[in-house]
C-alpha cells in the first residue's frame, strides 16, 4: 500500500500498483496535461508522469493541450479532435454568398480561418442574397425593393425615375423650375404637366380661358 512501508516484504516501497496509488499521466512539456496512452499508477508523482489530467494530442510542445484556445495555424490546438475551427483565434467574419454578387448574407456569419465551403466572402450586409441586384452600393431601381440595402426602396433619382413636378394647388399642372425625379408621384409631386404660373390658384394654369 502507498506509504512508508514495505507492505509485501519484496525490497520496494510504493512500487506501481501499490493500494491507493494514483494514475499520474506522461507530461514531457509540463503543461499539466498528459499523453492518455502514457500511464503509471503510482503513489506520487515521478520523473515525466507528473499529469492527472489526460487529453494532450501533443505532449512535446507547451502550446498544444485541453486548456489551449484554437488558433488558425493548421494544428489541433486544444485536442477536441478538430483543427481551425469556428471561433479559433485570427479567424475573419465570412459570410455566404448564395447570389454571388460578392457580398453575403449577415444572418450568416461565422467567424472562420478560411472559407470551408460555403461561407466564401468576407463582406456581410447584403439584404436579399437571393438576388445579385441587391447589395451595398448597388444602383437603386424602380422596382418596389431596396436594391442597395439601404432600407429606402425606390428613393429619389432610382433608375428608371420620372421627373414629377410640384402641384401645390392641385389643379393637375406642376411648376416647371421644381420637380423630383420619382419612381411613383407622391403629393406635392405628382403630376407630370408642366407650365403652371401661379400653383397657389387653381384658377390659372396653362389651358384655362384667358379672362379680364
Amino acid at each position: 500500500a502507498c506509504g512508508p512501508v514495505d507492505d509485501d516484504c519484496d525490497g520496494q516501497t510504493d512500487e506501481d500498483g501499490a493500494t491507493g496509488c494514483i494514475t499520474y499521466y506522461r507530461d514531457l512539456d509540463e503543461d499539466d496535461f498528459g499523453d492518455t496512452e502514457k500511464t503509471r499508477c503510482i503513489c506520487a508523482p515521478i520523473e515525466t508522469y507528473t499529469a492527472v489530467e489526460k487529453g494532450d494530442c501533443d505532449d512535446t510542445t507547451g502550446l498544444v493541450s485541453p486548456s489551449v484556445k484554437e488558433q488558425c495555424d493548421g494544428v489541433d490546438n486544444d485536442c477536441d479532435g478538430l483543427t481551425d475551427e469556428a471561433g479559433a483565434l485570427g479567424c475573419k467574419d465570412r459570410y455566404a454568398d448564395l447570389d454571388l454578387d460578392t457580398w453575403g448574407d449577415p444572418d450568416s456569419e461565422l467567424c472562420l480561418c478560411e472559407d470551408d465551403g460555403s461561407h466564401p466572402v468576407e463582406k456581410g450586409g447584403d439584404c436579399d442574397d437571393t438576388k445579385d441586384t441587391s447589395k451595398p452600393g448597388a444602383a437603386e431601381l424602380c422596382d418596389g425593393e431596396d436594391n442597395d440595402c439601404d432600407q429606402l426602396p425606390d428613393p429619389t433619382g432610382s433608375v428608371g425615375c420620372i421627373a414629377y413636378f410640384r402641384d401645390s394647388d392641385n389643379d393637375d399642372y406642376g411648376v416647371l423650375s421644381d420637380s423630383k425625379c420619382l419612381c411613383k408621384g407622391a403629393a406635392p409631386y405628382d403630376v407630370t404637366l408642366t407650365g403652371d404660373c401661379d400653383d397657389n390658384n387653381p384658377a390659372v394654369k396653362p389651358t384655362v380661358p384667358e379672362a379680364c
